[in-house]
């Protein structure tokens, strides 16, 4: 009998956990090559086995690496048996089972190959390809949650159909025909979404063959109701020739937009019955009040030499061809076509004479004050006999507020405000703020001169807010209309210093550069109107902590200008003026803080820079032609240079207020408060500046400043200037108005720091001297 065979240990595969994925399959090698000895020595031992019986040895390899080289229809069978073989030995010598990952990292997912699902990363990325690992059991299609979640449409698809389910069903029956008709051609349902938003928020204005049918129901079936409430929000729409808006309160949409059948009735005017005029004739026609033509056309340019180019808001491209025609022919063109008017004309040229010393203009050759009344007069006899306050038209929105600026210019205040404030309501109705291009009718040059004329009048309201000390009334927020287009035909157009003579001989003639200017005013201005809602805000008082958030937008806006509108000795006047007005916005923003010495220094700094850019715009071009604005800009440095009373540009200010006080009533009445400043506080100024206040007193009469008890009544005319004869009643030149007055120096920093914030706004109207001081 043969010795039994000898017996080996059964090799077992180690059943730790092998990171390594080369390692173990090394393992896997050296773990098959013993089993196959192992079956070597037993078969030694056995008899052999019957052919029907006989295994087909076992793979040295795995079934997942056996399969690679194997022809296609020999793998199944290769397979199974060796299944059948690994199912016969013993558990101990079985390989063990891979676990069945449900979710393969992405990384591995792209490269085809088994992952083993370990967190956080698997054991292919972590060391062999060292890439990153993410699972994301969304982006397995197979799965059933992502197939659901892929199939679900995304917000901005929802939207879309949602707003083309709204227009088919909000359509009338003639319309969902092709409505739909769109919809199928389409070849992108996003954009035809938008464009039907956009139809639906500005629908189309009526034009003039809607106005000619009879009623609704005779093209088809009527709007629904709840079409029309939602599609009427909101419109710029043409009504009597003008863009008019009506906002999403009003009632006043489903009126239909009429026509201006007296614009129609003229343009059936045979072309025979118009008068012929020659020039001459033309431009008398636009005033009655004198029968020079050439004053009038040395008057109009005047206006635009030195008053247009600081308060541009109108287009002279458009107005000049119309003034020249004559109002004959221009009344007969359509009413949105219309850009210069008797009404505008007159007050232009009221304007325009207070830019010449010449006797035609004045109303009464012998008195300087009267300059500029005749025109004026006839303005306002246009505004009432035409209803121009209450018909919103470009032209009549321009007149009202250069007729404001006069007013200021004179000294009547509230005039002025009253008519400012027609001019913004127009403004706000005829729709200014928004952006005109929503319209399809209006042309190029009709969206250009709605922009040019209502950042005009945004620089109208913050020279009035500044002047009255008080909140803008035109907020920013309102505002979606960009500023106007450079044009390089009327920028690049040069500039003449032209005066009763004729042009000055001069060696240069600079561009005009009107537009560019523009648009840095209006940068300016939006400047001004955040620090006017900082100081006139009645829930949040002032905080030195808002300060330098202002001081770096006013400088950085000074560092971006443009070099060639710098404030040098070439700078055009409304450049020059420009620069003033920058730095009394710094003399605004820390006048309320004077008693902190590094404020002080501030507003004393900026006052400086207000007297040297007096001193070259006198140089330049003399106080004579200067927007009266400038009396303004003066008159609050000189409300600072006080505090440093010998100073040469205190001297300097006072006398360009005395030379602009002959053409501007606003400056001379300013040299009177400067006199009441210095008597009521005892400030010591030099002889200069005495000699000056001295011989303002008998001037200040006519406002109630410096007359002692109080002023005889001559007539009512005398206080119309006056915002209440009570005023005067005080007798301050005595001192009777209160011992807060009488502090001294101490007294007069207390009020021009309360003035700032509106602190003395109630005793403004008890006490003239505070009274149009510069921020109240």
């Amino acid at each position: 009998m043969a010795p039994p065979p000898p017996t080996t240990p059964p090799t077992t595969l180690p059943t730790s956990h092998v990171t390594n994925p080369l390692l173990h399959h090394h393992q896997l090698l050296h773990f098959h090559q013993q089993q196959q000895e192992q079956q070597q020595n037993l078969h030694l031992h056995q008899p052999p086995n019957p052919p029907q019986q006989q295994q087909p040895p076992l793979s040295p390899l795995p079934p997942q690496q056996q399969q690679h080289g194997v022809p296609r229809s020999s793998k199944s069978s290769t397979s199974s048996s060796s299944k059948s073989a690994q199912s016969r030995l013993h558990p101990s010598l079985r390989p063990p089972k891979r676990r069945c990952v449900s979710n393969a990292c992405i990384a591995c997912r792209r490269r085809k190959s088994k992952c083993d699902g370990n967190m956080p990363s698997c054991a292919a990325c972590a060391s062999v390809y060292h890439t990153e690992c993410v699972y994301d059991p969304n982006s397995d299609l197979r799965r059933k949650g992502a197939t659901v979640q892929k199939q679900e449409p995304s917000p901005a698809r929802k939207e879309t159909l949602q707003v083309l389910m709204e227009s088919v069903l909000t359509s009338t029956e003639d319309r969902v025909l092709d409505l739909v008709h769109r919809i199928r051609s389409a070849t992108n349902l996003e954009e035809l979404a938008a464009e039907l938003k956009r139809e639906h928020r500005n629908p189309t204005p009526m034009t003039d063959s809607t106005l000619e049918g009879s009623s609704p129901e005779s093209n088809g079936s009527p709007e629904s109701l709840e079409a029309e409430l939602s599609g009427k929000m909101a419109t710029l729409r043409v009504d009597e020739g003008q863009v008019r808006f009506l906002g999403a309160t009003s009632n006043l949409v489903f009126i239909p937009a009429s026509r201006d059948d007296e614009a129609a009735e003229l343009e059936n005017i045979s072309e025979s019955d118009q008068l012929q005029h020659d020039a001459t004739m033309a431009i008398l026609s636009w005033t009655n009040a004198t029968e020079n033509a050439q004053m009038i056309a040395h008057f109009i340019q005047l206006y635009f030499t030195y008053h247009y180019t600081f308060f541009t808001t109108l287009s002279k491209e458009l107005f000049f061809p119309q003034f020249y025609q004559g109002w004959e022919k221009t009344r007969r063109k359509k009413p949105h076509e219309i850009y210069c008017t008797p009404f505008l004309v007159n007050v232009m040229l009221a304007l325009g004479c207070h830019f010449s010393s010449l006797p035609e203009a004045r109303a009464i050759a012998s008195e300087p004050d009267t300059v500029g009344d005749q025109f004026f007069e006839e303005a306002k006899y246009h505004m009432m006999t035409e209803d121009a306050y209450a018909r919103p038209t470009l032209t009549n929105i321009q007149a009202l507020a250069l007729m404001s600026v006069r007013e200021a210019g004179c000294g009547r205040e509230s005039a002025g405000w009253a008519y400012s404030g027609m001019s913004f309501r127009m403004a706000t109705e005829m729709g200014l703020h928004l952006d005109p291009a929503a319209v399809d009718k209006l042309k190029d040059h009709e969206v250009d001169v709605r922009r040019v004329t209502f950042w005009g009048l945004f620089l109208f309201d913050k020279c009035w807010s500044n002047y009255m000390g008080r909140i803008p009334q035109i907020p920013t927020n309102i505002i979606t209309t960009p500023k106007p287009d450079v044009f390089p035909a009327e920028d690049s157009a040069l500039w003449f210093h032209y005066t009763d003579n004729g042009v000055v001989p001069s060696s240069s003639s600079p561009p005009s550069r009107t537009r560019a200017i523009a648009r840095q005013i209006s940068a300016l201005c939006e400047i001004s109107h955040d620090i006017l809602r900082l100081f006139y805000n009645p829930t949040s008082p002032p905080h030195p902590s808002s300060l330098p958030r202002f001081d770096s937008r006013l400088t950085t806006w000074a560092s971006t200008l443009p070099v060639e509108l710098s404030a040098t000795d070439t700078a055009l006047p409304s450049t020059l003026l420009m620069h003033m007005f920058h730095r009394c916005l710094f003399i605004h923003l820390y006048r309320p803080f004077l008693s902190r010495p590094e404020y002080r220094h501030c507003c004393i700094t900026a006052a400086h820079q207000v007297a040297d850019i007096t001193r070259r715009y006198t140089r330049l071009y003399g106080l004579k032609e200067i927007c009266n604005v400038a009396a303004y800009f003066i008159h609050t440095a000189v409300s600072i240079l006080l505090l440093t009373p010998q100073c040469p540009e205190l001297r300097e200010c006072v006398v360009a207020l005395r030379e602009m006080g002959k053409q501007w009533l606003v400056a001379k009445r300013a040299v009177c408060i400067v006199d009441g400043m210095v008597e009521r506080w005892g400030i010591v100024v030099d002889d200069a500046v005495k000699e000056i206040l001295v011989a303002s007193r008998g001037n200040g009469q006519r406002w109630g400043i410096g007359v002692a008890g109080g002023i005889e009544r001559e007539s009512p005319r005398d206080y119309e200037d006056l915002q209440g004869a009570e005023l005067i009643e005080s007798g301050w030149w005595q001192g009777q108005s209160g011992e807060a007055w009488r502090g001294g120096w101490d007294g007069l920093e207390q009020v021009l720091t309360e003035g700032a914030v509106g602190g003395v706004g109630d005793m403004v109207m008890d006490d003239v001297v505070a009274w149009n001081m510069p921020m109240r």
